[in-house]
């Protein structure tokens, strides 16, 4: 190998070098700009229908549909939306779920959370939970042949 070619290689050998130790860093200060949120909002439709309403929702994990089986045995269950909550301590964070229904999410301490359900602006079930209990569950509506859940959870849920 010639003087220059060993030049070159040892230079893109330090320029790799570099690039892999920058790249880790880059990644984790990217990461620090968007924290994982506290809890996921998840709405859940219950139902013996074998085919979701809508074709944008999804079938709810497995975990989730063994918790709610023990409850409620529809045959289905489907994940209609989902939305991510930072509660600051102190400042509720409320978020619509569906028209007219909405929760609230207030950390009241670094161990415990207040969970709020609202319909046209009503409190109708209020629950306070220890932050480390994974999951709530609330009933919403029940007709005859479906009925609607609001689950408050740490973890990030799984779809099938």
């Amino acid at each position: 190998m010639t003087k220059d070619a060993t030049v070159t290689v040892r230079s893109m050998m330090r320029l790799f070098l570099r690039l892999m130790l920058i790249v880790p860093f880059g990644a984790s200060l990217f990461a620090a700009d968007s924290p994982a949120p506290d809890f996921y909002v998840q709405i859940v439709r219950g139902a013996n229908d074998t085919k979701a309403v809508d074709s944008s929702w999804k079938p709810i994990g497995p975990k989730l549909a063994k918790r709610l089986k023990r409850v409620v045995p529809w045959d289905h269950y489907w994940e209609t939306t989902r939305q991510e909550v930072t509660p600051s301590k102190g400042k509720p964070r409320r978020i619509e779920v569906l028209p007219g229904r909405e929760v609230e999410v207030v950390r009241i301490s670094a161990e415990q959370v207040e969970l709020c359900l609202y319909r046209n602006g009503v409190l109708r079930r209020k629950s306070r939970v220890s932050v480390d209990s994974g999951m709530s569950i609330m009933g919403g509506d029940t007709k005859g042949h479906e009925g609607w859940f609001v689950v408050v959870r740490k973890d990030k849920p799984s779809v099938n």
